[in-house]
């Protein structure tokens, strides 16, 4: 008991946060201020899943699977989410409520 309340008295604990590591680049990688953002846009060169290729699997999950992406004609790069279309939205609720350990649900 004593112990926790000498840890009251005592300045906390920081740490200095290193500034970000300067990006140098990978031969064939884009910078990271060529990176298109994922939010929709009017001029977005992506009209049709056809102008995407795919380059590898990123992740997979019960809903989906999200897919590392090359637009074809301009080469930019975009993670593309393909989302099973046999999942009714009930279903995933109902499966999400079932693994919620809760006593308010």
């Amino acid at each position: 008991m004593s112990l926790v309340r000498e840890r009251r008295h005592q300045e906390p604990l920081t740490l200095p946060i290193p500034p970000p590591p300067h990006y140098h680049g990978i031969p064939g990688d884009p910078s990271p201020s060529s990176f298109s953002s994922s939010s929709p846009d009017s001029s977005s060169p992506v009209q049709t899943l056809n102008d995407l290729e795919k380059l590898t699997v990123l992740g997979e999950g019960s809903d989906g699977t999200v897919y590392k992406t090359r637009h074809r004609r301009t080469t930019a790069l975009y993670a593309l989410k393909l989302i099973r279309s046999d999942l009714s939205i009930t279903t995933v609720e109902a499966d999400t409520l079932k693994r919620i350990e809760s006593s308010f649900i």
